[in-house]
């Protein structure tokens, strides 16, 4: 009997922990050993403890998947692309106009993204009138675009094309402090 109380155990914790598995040593055995010595002790003194150590196994399993839940969420970070401030505009095409505090000049840095803003697909900088004109680079109704310049803050926008919109204006603001992306 205790040997089937002890695979039981066993068992609802291998279907309750998690597939990646990364402290299989330091939290599932010790689990598992305690729980099991739990469940099995009181099957010594009289049969009738076994719905209280059947309850104490399920009790420190349920203790455990949720402890276990709240630790693998808090310690993953969320995906920075996920966190970006993204605008949706429209315009004609992909070219416009750059400006930071309301001047426009040159160097400022427009690029086209991947739909994760990690990969760039194409790259332009600025003319001495902030005007830029991205490549043809797909066919996309929509396109991420990325728009910097060191010490300002980032603008990340999803310029969807249409043609009866006005011309694309992009205003650069100041970073709280030098060096913000």
């Amino acid at each position: 009997m205790i040997g089937i109380l002890v695979l039981i155990t066993g068992t609802t914790l291998i279907l309750l922990y998690p597939p990646e598995g990364r402290a299989f040593w330091t939290e599932f055995v010790p689990l598992f050993a305690s729980s099991a010595t739990l469940s099995a002790i009181p099957m010594r003194w009289f049969e009738a403890a076994l719905l209280f150590s059947i309850g104490c196994t399920m009790a420190a399993v349920l203790i455990f998947a949720i402890w276990l839940t709240w630790r693998h969420s808090r310690s993953r970070p969320m995906p920075p692309h996920l966190l970006l401030k993204v605008t949706r505009v429209q315009a004609p095409e992909l070219a416009g106009v750059v400006e930071y505090d309301s001047l426009r000049f040159s160097a400022m840095r427009v690029e086209e993204c991947s739909d994760d803003w990690k990969q760039q697909l194409s790259q332009v900088t600025t003319d001495e009138n902030g005007r830029f004109t991205l490549p043809h680079v797909s066919d996309d109704l929509v396109h991420c675009v990325r728009v910097s310049l060191h010490g300002a803050k980032t603008v990340h926008l999803y310029v969807e094309l249409s043609a009866d919109a006005r011309p694309l204006l992009v205003r650069l603001k100041p970073a709280r402090y030098l060096g913000a992306r």
